[in-house]
């Protein structure tokens, strides 16, 4: 891959598996990047060894990456990548805002609903940082960060409201290893990438199960016929859901044991206790708060949404797993396509 030195200054904010990964990928394309650390061992422990030994073992980072405790110099980076769990994101952002004194580019890389609001990550960007947005856009797609920076071709999906800010990003950032599109439909883009969370969850307990690939195949296609309703509903597009943030990520995320809702998920099968499962766990698994939310919100909404239901009662009523199964079999009978 071609590498050019750039003048552009990029701020990545969030030191976890995926803010990690995008910031040695911007670095090796010759951006300088400003990564802050929210936790002060991995702080002290990358400045020491220049490799982030809690999330993202064995990646040296070179010396374009500064590493930043606090929100002092952000104001110079021209372009802000947000990479915190959603549950986190307005806490954060209130502190970063005090040190913003001109308008910068955003661009949302988590993937979640806020439990509270009920919000999406652009809509909290926008809340919070009122008057401090020159454009907003969100990351999205299957892309799990151990293999961003292993140099394994990938391929996400750069949306915003404004079709000349994704195209920028996408000429900017694209490489021979990471292959960018760009969308308009931000809303939907935000909602995949939430959604999908969820039923990797489930994905994972039919695998503890061993209930074999006719029920996995049939749990994702009624899965993602769910996400399109509840996208639908909110003004997301169809074909949105179709593509790499939608389909893409939730196979990526449904199918592997990499990914942190999915270990959730299989544990549960395998009998384990939520509140444990997540108590032993060094990363977030955004599913587990999403599902409330989106529980939430299809009972006030009326959306049907019967597996986010079920894995609802699976993981907050205690809910026999077996029988979970059997009332979902025996549910009215429908025509497949209708939405």
């Amino acid at each position: 891959m071609k590498v050019w030195e750039e003048k552009l200054k990029i701020g990545v904010v969030g030191a976890g598996s995926w803010g990690s990964a995008l910031a040695y990928y911007f670095s090796i394309l010759g951006f300088n990047v400003n990564l802050w650390v929210r936790e002060e061992e991995l702080f002290d422990d990358l400045i020491k060894k220049r490799e982030n030994t809690f999330f993202l073992k064995g990646v040296k980072f070179n010396s374009r990456v500064k590493f930043s405790k606090d929100f002092l110099d952000f104001n110079k980076e021209d372009i802000i990548f947000l990479a915190v769990p959603v549950q986190f994101l307005r806490e954060v952002l209130k502190d970063l805002k005090i040190y913003l004194e001109r308008k910068k580019d955003f661009v949302n890389c988590s993937k979640g609903i806020e439990i509270e609001t009920l919000k999406i990550p652009s809509q909290i960007i926008k809340e919070e940082l009122k008057g401090k947005i020159k454009n907003i856009a969100s990351l999205s797609g299957p892309t799990f960060a151990k293999e961003v920076v292993q140099g394994f071709p990938t391929a996400a999906v750069f949306a915003s409201e404004n079709e000349n800010f994704s195209k920028y990003l996408q000429e900017k950032f694209s490489s021979l290893r990471f292959r960018f599109y760009r969308s308009k439909d931000i809303k939907g883009v935000e909602l995949a990438g939430a959604l999908k969370n969820i039923y990797a969850i489930g994905s994972g307990i039919i695998k503890a199960l061993n209930l074999g690939a006719n029920t996995w195949a049939s749990y994702l296609t009624r899965s993602l016929h769910e996400m399109k309703r509840f996208c639908l509903h909110f003004g997301g597009n169809e074909e949105t859901l179709s593509g790499l943030a939608g389909f893409g990520d939730l196979v990526l995320t449904s199918s592997s044991s990499n990914s942190r809702n999915f270990q959730v998920g299989f544990k549960i099968g395998k009998g384990e206790n939520l509140k444990t499962i997540i108590g032993n766990m060094n990363m977030v698994a955004e599913g587990v708060y999403t599902l409330r939310a989106v529980y939430k919100i299809s009972k006030e909404r009326k959306i049907s949404m019967p597996i986010a239901e079920a894995l609802y009662k699976i993981l907050y009523k205690k809910m026999d797993l077996n029988k979970a199964i059997e009332k979902l079999m025996i549910r009215e009978l429908k025509e497949e396509g209708k939405l």
